[in-house]
């Protein structure tokens, strides 16, 4: 199968916004945060209103990364020919191994500078982000803990499988003392990624007809979860494969609505929610009880990732910018980034701020950026030759429970597009 090389490349300027917001949202919190309710010098308040706020709203990012995974994984699904027990496996592998990894190395970080962050939210007044997330007290026991159970059951209150205090309860670690926060969407990734298998399984099963209900029903019922971006992937990887679509895509004015797609959804990233649509989200979405439910702000950047996506996907000008060489850089490394870069931010970045705070909040904050983005840089290139790259061949050779004619039964001949490996999706 061929890679579509500009998937690589929107996968890889994703991971970069991710960065860029936790930076921000770190050294910068006024800026940070585009809630109304905050007060803001005039120009902070024209900036994260206007489109250049994008460049640092990983938010949309993160519903990017959960679309590109959809359409990559349908076709990654199709073209394996293994058993359902063979791909559940190869995905908790996949995804699994460098999540541990990331942790083991968040833990070495923590453990050489615990306090650096809270010393670094002291200095920049930024309590109620910086002050608030990595561990405060690191202990060997939840380094453990994280370890056995993130990727399958989440953190307190950011689990698919314990909802609410149930987290609590059963004793998950919270995501504020998780020795890197960012991995609650590989949580997501992976059930996301079951979702699609599902999908998959449904339609070489079902007749036409039940596959088409049971499309329907998953659209609608997830409409307000995250999860739904994984089934709106696995449907444009359906209607990418047709031939209806080449037509589209030729059209010119299927190209300009793409470009207004793309700016609407950047527009939209710039932006909270209006209470009209909000209240009328929540009429609609009373009903849905699923943990990890998208909130308002959320909600709005889902759908403005969403018409990124498929604007780029209509628009061959978006496609070749995407696929240039910077874009094929950055999807390479962007899974193992999004993986080291936040143990880094809260510990060598902030204890570098502090220690330059003789030279003044600004200027503290751009050097120590420097050093740790370069540190983050050198980190992130073994991480993919070490980790990334390793556990990804491992899950390519792992055979479950497969009988003489599950891969005749299950292969189908997948469409010739690009598998691109999303956040913590694998090619096969």
């Amino acid at each position: 199968m061929k890679r579509v090389a500009y998937l690589d490349g929107l996968r890889g300027f994703a991971a970069l916004l991710v960065v860029v917001m936790h930076y921000v949202l770190a050294f910068a919190p006024a800026i940070g945060n585009i809630d109304p309710a905050v007060p803001h010098p005039a120009w902070e308040h024209w900036f994260i209103h206007s489109p250049l706020f994008f460049v640092a709203d990983g938010y949309v990012a993160v519903s990017i990364f959960f679309l590109i995974s959809g359409t990559v994984l349908t076709y990654s699904f199709e073209a394996s020919g293994r058993s359902f027990s063979t791909q559940v496996a190869r995905r908790i592998t996949r995804l699994g191994l460098p999540m541990a990894a990331s942790i083991l190395l968040g833990a070495i970080w923590y453990f050489s500078l615990p306090r650096a962050h809270l010393e670094a939210a002291a200095f920049l007044n930024n309590t109620t982000w910086l002050g608030q997330v990595g561990p405060a007290h690191p202990r060997i026991g939840a380094v453990l803990k994280e370890l056995c159970t993130a990727l399958l059951f989440g953190h307190a209150h950011f689990s698919l499988v314990f909802p609410g205090m149930l987290g609590e309860r059963v004793g998950l670690l919270q995501l504020s003392q998780s020795f890197n926060a960012p991995l609650w969407t590989l949580h997501l990734e992976l059930y996301g990624s079951f979702v699609v298998l599902l999908l998959v399984v449904a339609e070489k099963t079902l007749s036409r007809f039940w596959h088409r209900l049971v499309c329907i029903v998953a659209v609608c019922g997830l409409i307000a979860h995250p999860l739904g971006l994984f089934v709106i992937g696995y449907l444009a990887a359906k209607m990418l494969s047709t031939s209806a679509w080449q037509k589209i895509s030729a059209n010119k004015i299927s190209k300009m609505l793409g470009c207004a797609g793309v700016i609407l959804g950047i527009s939209m990233s710039a932006h909270v929610a209006p209470g009209w649509f909000m209240r009328a989200y929540g009429r609609f979405a009373w009903f849905e009880k699923l943990p990890m439910k998208a909130d308002d702000f959320h909600f709005f950047s889902q759908y403005g990732a969403i018409l990124i996506f498929f604007g780029i996907l209509v628009v061959p000008g978006f496609q070749r910018a995407l696929g240039a060489g910077l874009g094929q850089v950055l999807g390479k490394y962007s899974f193992s980034v999004y993986l080291v870069h936040f143990p880094i931010l809260l510990t060598l970045s902030s204890f570098l701020t502090v220690r330059f705070a003789a030279l003044g909040a600004g200027a503290a904050f751009c050097a120590a950026s420097v050093i740790g983005l370069g540190v983050t840089a050198l980190l992130t290139f073994l991480f993919e030759r070490w980790v990334d790259r390793p556990a990804t061949e491992l899950s390519r050779r792992i055979r479950v429970f497969e009988g003489k004619g599950d891969t005749a039964a299950l292969r189908r001949a997948a469409p010739a597009v690009a598998l691109s490996k999303a956040p913590g999706s694998a090619e096969g």
